[in-house]
């Protein structure tokens, strides 16, 4: 090989390892952007069919938080994962409830009931709309675990010791064994049709980037099966 050669192939290289980046970049605001895109879609339904009410106006807010959202994600997401964002104390329960609320319509569809449980004192330090980002993307893969009927999602905030705790359990079909060591892989995903493998990748990112940890725990056994997310962050505290 001469070195023209071999200066071209690494120029060659380069440039596929650029587009590779780019078609990961691509590939994550796409999927990040869909499901705050999905709520607001939700939420201006609700809003039509409750016109001229407290309910409207509160769906309409919602809405408007959502496209926040849109706007946030991009910009972080093309800032790829440069931690510019400003950390303030977030409550987790109002939190979690403001994702539930954003999902509403998909949780009635489905038949699924949401149980909820919030320390008060369960607060973090940390970006609300990445936050945001992190349990929404549990929350979906959750929603998406469930058939049939009897259907249940749990939702905790909760604190012990110093850690701030966040549990999210569904009663879905668990998380096949040789599946289990791949699900924070960038790109990997078990379903065919729908979704890139990004969602979880990017919540165990967020989850790191506030000095969390993630835990999973689950079983596919007939009668016993379903998945719980356990999400550890470092308690906030004002002195």
């Amino acid at each position: 090989m001469t070195g023209d050669e071999a200066v071209g192939g690494e120029e060659a290289l380069r440039r596929n390892e650029k587009l590779a980046t780019a078609g990961r970049l691509a590939a994550t605001v796409a999927h990040e952007i869909n499901n705050p895109l999905e709520a607001v879609t939700n939420l201006l339904y609700l809003a039509r069919t409750e016109a001229n009410s407290d309910q409207a106006r509160s769906y309409i807010e919602l809405a408007e938080r959502e496209l926040g959202r849109v706007s946030s994600i991009a910009k972080q997401t093309l800032a790829f994962h440069r931690d510019t964002g400003t950390r303030t104390p977030v409550a987790l329960g109002s939190l979690l409830d403001e994702i539930i609320a954003g999902h509403r319509t998909r949780i009635d569809a489905a038949g699924v009931a949401i149980n909820t449980s919030y320390a008060p004192d369960a607060v973090v330090l940390g970006s609300r709309a990445e936050l945001i980002q992190l349990f929404a993307n549990i929350l979906s893969n959750a929603l998406d675990a469930l058939r049939g009927d009897g259907n249940r999602i749990t939702v905790i905030a909760r604190t012990e010791g110093s850690d701030a705790i966040v549990e999210i359990a569904d009663t879905g079909s668990g998380i096949a064994a040789e599946h289990l060591p791949r699900i924070f892989d960038p790109f990997f995903t078990t379903k065919k049709h729908v979704g890139t493998g990004l969602g979880l990748w990017l919540s165990k990112e967020i989850a790191e980037k506030h000095s969390g940890r993630i835990e999973v725990f689950t079983s596919t056994a007939a009668g016993d099966h379903g998945t719980r997310f356990v999400l550890h962050f470092p308690l906030y505290s004002k002195n």
